[in-house]
């Protein structure tokens, strides 16, 4: 038999003694006995047979031979090994060398191919250990070498945050210059791509811009900034409000300015509806608005505000209207007549007579006294030693009732006033 040695010494034997087709008792016993240190090279083991009734003997050889043919066991190194690369030429790989040990010859030198602190291209290499004993018997072990790129870029020059103040419901347009990135194997990225763009248009608030880079093994690196348009300008004011009575209702209108800047228009009534302080009568982007809900002699304050699409307010711009309680006089204040009116007012009970007082830019041109309560204005006529007639322009009358002989001038108090314009040619000419 053959067997490799463990020690120096050569190597502990073991093996099975022989038997025999004596019969029985039989002792049988070997030498070199098994279990003890055999040394190198051939050894012939004697095995003796002795029957135990006769004595009689018989003798049977084998031979063991000790041999050294396995080489040293490296260990310290493990399976695998991850570099990730440094440089577009790969990674300098470190590691430790292992230790080599020889059943006959004890430790032994190990060399290693690629040895430590070698440059690994990008990729997969082996690196291979070997230790020889005395006997020329190599012991080898392997590491797997992967040397790769998991890394991506790496941005400069991000811009910082931008904030800005606008005036106006945007989109805005904002430029920007977009980062660099460059990689550890492949060096400056030549594109970089960012979302939005820039010289993009931003709309009111906060954007976040994020731009991306990719490098040639497909890794993906991202930065972001943010893009905050503020806008804290109010729109522009209405203009030209205005109202006038129409029938029982209060017409108001107004103009708005051609600016996109402006969202909506809020109209507001000062007292409001339903006893309210205020009411909210229109919030849109009318020029216009019929107050149909008024009560005659009450003094309503209109007040309009634009605002943006950023929620900020125009100064107020205000009007004050009263709807007139429905006239007892004919023709009704301030109408445009082309020709002598003829004036009317309520009857007062007990009344003898009424007092008709009519003024030309405040200055008395006649005074009458009708039985009727009513009075048909003339062409021309005398008051106080001068000669009158009706002229184009406004007039105001006064009347009041009288109470017994006109002698005793008895009068009530003012009955009313009125005005009218004449807008025809002088009447008469």
């Amino acid at each position: 038999m053959t067997v490799n040695a463990t020690s120096p010494a050569g190597a502990v034997v073991t093996y099975a003694l022989p038997t025999t087709t004596h019969p029985p008792p039989v002792r049988i016993s070997c030498s070199p006995e098994s279990g003890t240190i055999f040394p190198f090279g051939r050894t012939t083991v004697v095995c003796l047979g002795t029957d135990q009734g006769t004595n009689e003997t018989t003798t049977a050889t084998f031979a063991v031979t000790v041999v050294d043919t396995l080489g040293p066991v490296l260990s310290g190194l493990p399976a695998a090994l991850g570099v990730e690369a440094t440089g577009p030429r790969g990674a300098t790989v470190g590691y430790t060398l292992p230790g080599a040990v020889d059943a006959v010859d004890g430790p032994r030198p190990v060399e290693c191919r690629p040895p430590p602190r070698t440059l690994v291209a990008i990729g997969t290499a082996t690196v291979t250990c070997r230790a020889v004993d005395t006997r020329g018997n190599v012991g080898e072990a392997k590491l797997a070498v992967s040397v790769r790129d998991t890394r991506g870029p790496v941005f400069q020059r991000v811009p910082a945050d931008i904030s800005r103040q606008v005036d106006g419901p945007g989109p805005v347009k904002i430029s920007y210059r977009p980062p660099i990135a460059t990689d550890t194997v492949d060096g400056r990225i030549g594109k970089v791509e960012c979302d939005p763009a820039p010289g993009a248009s931003f709309p009111i608030g906060a954007t976040t811009v994020t731009c991306t880079a990719s490098d040639s093994a497909d890794n993906e690196s991202e930065v972001s900034f943010e893009v905050e348009l503020t806008d804290s300008t109010a729109p522009p004011a209405v203009g030209r409000l205005a109202g006038k009575t129409e029938g029982k209702a209060i017409e108001l209108t107004w103009r708005l300015s051609e600016s996109l800047d402006v969202a909506g228009v809020q109209l507001t009534r000062f007292p409001g509806r339903g006893g309210a302080k205020s009411t909210v009568l229109l919030d849109g982007l009318a020029t216009s608005y019929s107050d149909d809900e008024v009560r005659a002699g009450v003094r309503y304050r209109y007040v309009a505000v634009t605002y943006d699409y950023a929620g900020n307010r125009s100064a107020g711009v205000g009007t004050a209207m009263t709807l007139l309680r429905p006239s007892r006089f004919t023709p009704p204040d301030a109408t445009r007549v082309t020709g002598p009116p003829l004036m009317r007012w309520p009857t007062v009970a007990g009344a003898s007579y009424y007092n008709f007082q009519l003024f030309r830019r405040g200055v008395k041109i006649l005074s009458i006294w009708p039985a009727a309560p009513r009075l048909q204005l003339r062409p021309a006529w005398t008051y106080g030693g001068k000669s009158y007639r009706l002229t184009a322009g406004p007039y105001r009358w006064f009347v009041w009732a009288g109470f017994g002989p006109l002698r005793l001038a008895r009068y009530g108090p003012l009955l009313g006033q009125n005005s009218f314009v004449l807008v025809a040619p002088d009447v008469g000419a």
